[in-house]
């Protein structure tokens, strides 16, 4: 039981901590800290010191979101690519003009232009993240999207950092830059807030030990580390986590202290990392050990897992839900591999129907264009537009689509006037039928079976998508009603629940190989530990879904026994 003097004292440590960054004049400053040490709050203390032109990125968008709502009033709160997009606007632009589209796809689109045009395939991914900027690769994707009059979101970074080399004055000017989630920047990236630094004072903050977006982006916790040991920038702690309790914060000490036994993390940042009990006092009481639930099956037809976490969440009396509401994002996140997640949610939609659950399904179909867009982007935006009919032509036969995209780089005309008329004529007709529907104007029965069959969507789903829409409003959760969310490992990055339940810490999937867990897997580890404000509860089976489901991580192992309550779910347990 911590003493009154003790609390006292923390409180009066964290009060330093914070002065001591929000007091600082040096134009150049970074904090490692761990998860959950109040970044948020940080940046609220540092815009309360007077009225400004306050700048805050991200990369992630549910935290540009979080930061728009808590800080919104005081700072441009926005994603790293967001932000570019918006300079694309207002600087001159080489090649594109300002009606440019950002089109997320536009890497496939002149992939396979180079395919037709080449003969060859193109990686502009790693010559952009890795900022090659005498590779051909880029030369070609550069003149294919100005032709296109588009925008990727590498390339929206690349050509405001080639701009700004060459017309430093144009860099805009803020009172304070605040860069989050600095380890999940790339070498492009990196360099951007770089010649941000050169006309701005700037904080970067991050956590070396949450980078989890290698593979993705060719991020590297390496920037933020080069910045911490940079004599230009001055450092500053941050220790006091005031989210997750005392055993959870044990809990990542000591994977911490393993992994550095292992001859892992090896270029990390050391930084103190504390459990603030002034706020996480009470919780910690309440919630003294982390629960390691083995169950010996999981599958739809004995669901032993879904059941447990049905018990589990049912127990919380109406305190609890409302005060994990109050305190973190949702009431529940469930986090682990697709296949898990699927069985489990279709069974606590079955029987909870007064539960608000949302599940982030995986995109684990390979990337591709929707057609649609095509026609969009001929509606809302130029019915001429090179964009929307190569996008629209993808669906035609490849004979007419190389050549016109051949003849598109010989000859730079228009893509609408190189399309054989019988093709260009029956997708005009259904351009205007769908600017049809995108108004509200009435369409024959023929005319809707024709629409309905092309795109397998009924005329609301249609309209909504024309209208640049999401398929569903974002629900307002009830801060009396259980709020789940669902996700994968990397998917609950960036998100808090009171109480958490990570599903499928079994080798194979957390980590692939117990014998050589990655960092990456580490700090996968990491961040689900510390997305709990309550109660964390840590699953392995023993078969799933009828086959053997491989030894119980090597990460159970790795916190000590005494932070950890076993509890085995078999037919014996009482539901």
């Amino acid at each position: 039981m911590a003493s009154t003097e003790e609390l006292k004292k923390q409180e009066a440590e964290r009060n330093r901590f914070t002065k001591a960054v929000v007091d600082s004049i040096e134009p150049k400053k970074v904090i490692v800290s761990g998860p959950g040490t109040g970044k948020t709050y940080l940046f609220g203390q540092i815009l309360n010191q007077k009225p400004g032109n306050y700048l805050i990125l991200t990369f992630i968008n549910n935290l540009a979101s979080k930061l728009e709502q808590e800080l919104g009033d005081r700072a441009r709160c926005c994603t790293f690519h967001s932000f570019c997009k918006s300079l694309l606007h207002k600087v001159k632009r080489a090649g594109i003009d300002d009606s440019f589209i950002l089109y997320p796809h536009l890497d496939l689109i002149v992939k396979s232009d180079a395919i037709f045009i080449l003969g060859k395939e193109l990686n502009f991914r790693k010559s952009f993240t890795q900022f090659n900027r005498i590779s051909p690769e880029l030369e070609f994707f550069i003149k294919r999207s100005n032709y296109y009059n588009s925008i990727s979101f590498d390339d929206s970074v690349f050509r405001v950092i080639e701009h700004f080399e060459h017309n430093p004055s144009d860099i805009p000017i803020f009172d304070q830059v605040l860069v989050d989630e600095y380890q999940d920047f790339n070498l492009l990236e990196s360099t951007f807030i770089d010649l941000m630094s050169q006309k701005n004072p700037i904080l970067i903050v991050g956590d070396d030990d949450q980078a989890l977006y290698g593979q993705l982006k060719d991020a590297s916790p390496q920037y933020i580390r080069e910045k911490y040991h940079n004599k230009e920038y001055r450092s500053f702690e941050f220790p006091y986590c005031s989210r997750c309790t005392t055993v959870v914060v044990d809990s990542i000490l000591d994977i911490l202290a393993v992994a550095k036994a292992s001859n892992k993390l090896r270029d990390r940042v050391n930084k103190k990392y504390i459990c603030y009990l002034p706020k996480k006092l009470d919780d910690s009481n309440r919630y003294p050990k982390i629960i390691h639930a083995h169950c010996s099956v999981q599958s739809e037809k004995v669901p032993y897992l879904s059941k447990f976490i049905e018990k589990e969440i049912g127990s919380l009396d109406q305190k609890e839900i409302e005060e994990a509401n109050n305190e973190a994002d949702f009431t529940i996140l469930i986090t682990g591999p697709h296949h898990y997640l699927k069985q489990i949610y279709s069974y606590l939609t079955k029987h909870h129907q007064d539960w608000q659950i949302v599940y982030n399904k995986p995109d684990d179909t390979p990337k591709r264009i929707n057609i649609l867009d095509g026609y969009r982007i001929l509606i809302n935006n130029d019915r001429a537009s090179n964009l929307g009919w190569r996008i629209i032509l993808c669906q035609e036969r490849v004979e007419i689509l190389r050549d016109v995209v051949k003849k598109s780089f010989e000859t730079n005309e228009y893509i609408c006037d190189l399309i054989p008329e019988d093709v260009r004529s029956k997708h005009v007709e259904i351009v205007e039928l769908l600017d049809n529907v995108k108004n509200g104007v009435k369409v024959s029965k023929e005319e809707q079976r024709l629409l309905e069959s092309n795109f397998k969507q009924d005329l609301a789903k249609l309209q909504a998508y024309l209208l640049e829409q999401g398929e569903e409003a974002n629900e307002t959760r009830d801060q009396q009603r259980i709020s789940v969310i669902m996700t994968t490992y990397v998917g609950c990055k960036g998100l808090s629940a009171g109480y958490v339940f990570a599903v499928g810490l079994n080798e194979g999937n957390l980590p692939k190989n117990n014998r050589n867990p990655t960092d990456i897997e580490i700090c996968q580890m990491i961040v689900i530990l510390t997305r709990t404000v309550k109660k964390c509860y840590l699953t392995s089976v023993s078969r799933f879904a009828g086959a053997p489901a491989g030894y119980p991580s090597i990460f159970l192992r790795w916190i000590g026994s005494k932070l950890i309550k076993e509890e085995l779910i078999d037919k014996n347990y009482r539901f």
